[in-house]
């Protein structure tokens, strides 16, 4: 069997990562074997969040202990909690022949491709900071020390990634279905260039 592809959606929070990668899981031909790998994360869940489905969600001191133990491909601190991604499920996944989706931020993406350079990163980004800002809010799940974090990191990013890119797509999360049949082409298209 054919080793998985590694697929990297990343940007800011808020830009809408988790909600277009699992339309595009949900909706996708079964042919393309495409899976999304949920992340650890120390921090709440938020309303409507399942542990094991959407995060695992974990005490500092165990995320603290899987980082140390080398768990994790990629793990970031920020926004109020860490997020890592468990390096163990990932490979067997591919191995299994699925392509593997990781929803993260840039600083992850970066940790993911100096140890898997063959990892294919897609950059969702928004049409706007005013419009991030909008979404943010509109989550009522951070307060405006938090939403004032997540814009700035925001921007940051975005001034990374101009500065030194490491996504092959950009693709701005203006309309969310046009986003999700955009972000599904690219997977697609990746899966078949083979």
């Amino acid at each position: 069997m054919k080793r998985g592809k590694l697929f990297v959606v990343m940007g800011p929070s808020g830009v809408g990562k988790t909600t277009v990668v699992k339309a595009v899981i949900k909706r996708q031909p079964i042919e393309a074997r495409l899976t999304l790998v949920a992340s650890y994360t120390t921090r709440s869940p938020r309303y409507g969040e399942q542990n094991g489905f959407d995060y695992y969600f974990i005490s500092p001191a165990e995320f603290e202990e899987k980082k140390s133990a080398g768990f994790f491909l990629e793990w970031s601190c920020a926004y109020r909690g860490c997020y890592g991604t468990a390096r163990d499920v990932i490979a067997r996944r591919r191995t299994e022949g699925f392509s593997v989706v990781l929803v993260i931020d840039r600083h992850g993406a970066l940790q993911v491709l100096e140890k898997e350079p063959e990892t294919i990163i897609i950059s969702l980004e928004p049409p706007s900071l005013e419009e991030l800002e909008r979404r943010l809010r509109s989550r009522n799940a951070d307060d405006e020390a938090s939403v004032q974090f997540r814009l700035e990191r925001a921007e940051q990013e975005r001034t990374d990634e101009l500065n030194s890119p490491i996504a092959q797509f950009i693709v701005f999360n203006d309309d969310l279905e046009t986003t999700i049949a955009r972000v599904q082409d690219i997977l697609v298209q990746c899966l078949i260039e083979d």
